[in-house]
């Protein structure tokens, strides 16, 4: 009986030092997580970002037996869940077509080695302002097309590629590198002599085939960049385009064909307001590059990185939702604090980028709403009283307006007048067509 007594008085003895043993280690790890959190400093991550469970991230395996302790989940480390951006870039590197019959990036960057053609035609009028004629940019049938025209004819060629992208050069350390990025550019800005051009031209139908053409081209540059810089670019020119075309249709008495092209011409390069993702991504692997590249403390390199991420993951967050969002551009405000950060006293570019890529959409389906509009008025005499009354006549859906707090264009008629805007959420931004 004394054996059993004292056998059973051991065990109790264990369990109560499991118990204390299980309690302690609780208390540690609960230490532990807070001093995770403040071991962030200045560059902590935004409140907003997706929970472990989102991103997949593996919750603590421990589990507390004391009732007086709660689970404790580590907080995740913005560098490892924007670790997912550095490999969707890498992956979508691997399957870019470099062939020059499927990527038309390298008759862009030839063109700018052209001796008498358009880059060095778009720096002359830069330098000596000296305005381009719409006639430099095409030739009587039975002459040879000037060196203008031959390079816009390469152009709107390789235009006709699947893609337009150049091919990053990833090492396995060190920057990455954007080839013959500085002449690509060239190419895409002096293609703005084109809508320069055609504003003087009399015939409004080759106006606007040139206007659509242009466009098609900055779509695809957009669309298929991989950096910022070459998305900006698109962007510009396709706005530059949009406005010529824009212009073409309010000075009215186009024929109702006319008119129905352009919607074609606009529809068929639709764009999303999500679409600046992937460049977003791409955008960090090269800045991390870059990070690693400079020269600093171990403790101040991990805590940049922590920022870089964290700001990284909120633009991202923002870039990629479907729909306009709820609030309007304000959303685009909301980028984590990151005080003791080097880059924390300036907007990132990614989110002015952002709100670029969003204006363009904008009016990408702006200028669906002003031809459809036009004719309907052509066929039914006076303009629509609601901008529902164009679907689906006119137009297969009402564009979105990705920069006002409603989502949506905002139109009202008045008399034999329309006013269409797209009303951002400071005044100073709004835009009215």
């Amino acid at each position: 009986m004394y054996r059993v007594h004292g056998d059973r008085e051991a065990r109790r003895r264990k369990r109560d030092d499991q118990l204390l043993k299980k309690t302690i280690r609780g208390a540690i790890l609960l230490l532990l997580g807070g001093l995770t959190l403040a071991s962030l400093g200045g560059c902590t991550t935004p409140q907003n970002l997706p929970s472990a469970d989102v991103v997949g991230a593996k919750p603590s395996s421990y589990e507390s037996t004391s009732p007086a302790l709660a689970p404790v989940r580590p907080k995740p480390d913005p560098v490892d869940l924007a670790q997912q951006s550095i490999d969707l870039a890498k992956m979508r590197r691997s399957q870019l077509p470099i062939e020059l019959e499927f990527n038309g990036y390298n008759d862009f960057v030839g063109v700018a080695s052209s001796k008498e053609g358009l880059v060095r035609r778009y720096a002359r009028s830069v330098k000596e302002k000296e305005a381009v004629d719409f006639q430099e940019m095409s030739a009587p049938e039975s002459a040879e097309p000037p060196p203008l025209a031959q390079d816009l004819e390469k152009l709107y060629r390789a235009a006709f590629k699947p893609t337009l992208s150049a091919a990053l050069e990833i090492p396995e350390t060190g920057p990455i590198k954007v080839p013959n990025s500085k002449k690509f550019l060239a190419v895409v800005s002096a293609l703005s002599l084109v809508p320069m051009s055609e504003s003087n031209d009399p015939n409004p139908d080759r106006r606007i085939q040139r206007y659509l053409s242009t466009l098609k081209v900055a779509r695809k540059v957009a669309v298929g960049a991989t950096t910022r810089e070459h998305y900006l670019a698109g962007l510009r020119l396709q706005d530059q385009a949009l406005d010529g075309l824009a212009d073409v249709v309010k000075s009215g008495n186009l024929p109702t064909a006319t008119l129905r092209d352009i919607i074609a011409g606009a529809q068929m390069n639709v764009s999303s307001g999500n679409e600046y993702v992937a460049i977003l991504e791409n955008e960090y692997l090269i800045a991390s590059r870059e990070l690693e590249q400079k020269k600093l403390a171990p403790a101040d390199l991990k805590k940049e990185q922590k920022g870089l991420a964290a700001v990284h993951l909120a633009v991202h967050t923002l870039a990629s939702q479907p729909e306009p969002p709820v609030d309007g551009s304000r959303r685009l405000a909301e980028v984590p604090e990151t005080e003791g950060c080097k880059f924390s006293n300036q907007e990132p570019e990614d989110l002015k980028a952002l709100l670029h890529s969003r204006r363009s959409v904008t009016q990408l389906g702006v200028l669906e709403v002003l031809a459809a509009t036009e004719a309907y008025k052509m066929e039914s005499g006076a303009y629509p009283t609601a901008l529902e009354n164009l679907v689906p006549g006119y137009l297969t859906r009402i564009p979105n307006d990705w920069v006002s707090s409603s989502g949506a264009l905002t139109y009202q008629v008045k008399d034999d007048s329309y006013t269409l805007k797209s009303v951002a959420t400071e005044d100073k931004n709004s835009v009215t067509w």
